[in-house]
C-alpha cells in the first residue's frame, strides 16, 4: 500500500506500507507545517496475487 500527500505549501510526502489486511484500516497523521494543510491525498496498492504475477513477469 502506498500513500501520497500534497500540502498547500507544496510539501509532498510519499509513504509505503509493506502489507495490510483486506479489511484493515490505516491512519495517516502528518503535519504540513505552520498554516498549511493537505490539499491532495491518495492511496494505491496491489493484491498479493498481482504482486506474485508481477514477480513472475520479472523473472522472464
Amino acid at each position: 500500500m502506498n500513500y501520497s500527500l500534497l500540502c498547500t505549501n507544496l510539501q509532498f510526502e510519499w509513504y509505503h506500507t509493506e502489507r495490510i489486511g483486506p479489511t484493515s484500516t490505516q491512519t495517516m497523521i502528518r503535519d504540513c507545517g505552520p498554516g498549511a494543510h493537505p490539499i491532495l491525498w491518495g492511496s494505491s496498492g496491489i493484491t498479493d496475487y498481482q504482486q506474485l504475477l508481477n514477480n513472475n513477469d520479472d523473472d522472464d
